[in-house]
């Protein structure tokens, strides 16, 4: 997902649950193994401490952490309109606890490369099982994200939750893509799909409108080598939508 998405997402997530929050977690204290001559600064942590967001962008540029929170408030919590109660909660959000868990219910944090959209340029020389020596040269567009919580398995709620959330991230990824020779860029198969690998509808468009654009390896050791880049169909649209050559 690229970091332009992430509001797209937040957006998403505020309509699939309508009050939820974005705020931060106030920083842990420094580990134990930290050199007391360099200690760690809270950067502009505490001051936002309490404050909620508009974005996970705004949030995560608030504080300088390339992470935010995001929490659906239970429903007792919006009736007594104490739907805040979390923010300023250290204990429970920094490091939470197995009597924590109900409390903080339905949260989770979000993380993020606080780096802009990557772009890792590869060159090789594959010796084909013809006899055959191609010199191949492209790149990969990454851009992830991380989405971490604590809680309590057996309780049906929160994991109910976690199932929609997960379901809001689906429905904006996709895991339907084909696979290219490195070298040529001619397709091998091109439909292919693993549930495992998603991408957002941003970093497949890029990956079209960019000639030797792919999302990673499908099989390194292959004969020959095989990446993952948008489905053939999909990427003349997008051409097209742009006005190039499919």
């Amino acid at each position: 997902m690229l970091p332009d998405e992430l509001d797209d997402f937040g957006v998403a997530l505020k309509r699939k649950f309508p009050g939820g929050i974005i705020y931060v977690a106030p920083m842990h204290p420094p580990p134990k193994w930290e050199s007391a001559a360099q200690p760690i600064q809270d950067n502009l942590e505490f001051s936002v401490k309490g404050k909620r967001f508009d974005s996970f962008m705004e949030a995560g540029l608030a504080t300088n952490q390339a992470h935010a929170l995001f929490r659906f408030p239970w429903p007792d919590e919006f009736e007594t309109g104490d739907k805040d109660s979390m923010l300023n909660d250290r204990e429970a959000i920094g490091r939470g606890s197995h009597q924590d868990y109900r409390r903080m219910g339905r949260c989770f944090q979000i993380s993020w490369s606080g780096r802009n959209t990557e772009f890792s340029p590869h060159r090789f020389r594959e010796h084909r099982d013809s006899g055959e020596t191609l010199d191949c040269e492209f790149r990969f567009i990454t851009s992830s994200i991380k989405i971490s919580i604590h809680y309590d398995a057996e309780d049906a709620e929160v994991v109910s939750f976690l199932h929609d959330v997960e379901n809001v991230l689906l429905q904006n990824t996709t895991c339907d893509f084909a696979s290219y020779d490195p070298c040529t860029h001619e397709i091998i198969n091109p439909n292919r799909q693993d549930a495992t690998q998603r991408r957002s509808l941003g970093m497949v468009r890029y990956a079209s409108l960019n000639d030797h654009t792919y999302f990673g390896w499908c099989h390194r050791n292959g004969r020959p080598p095989e990446v993952m880049g948008p489905r053939p169909e999909v990427r003349a649209a997008f051409r097209r939508e742009a006005g190039l050559e499919p």
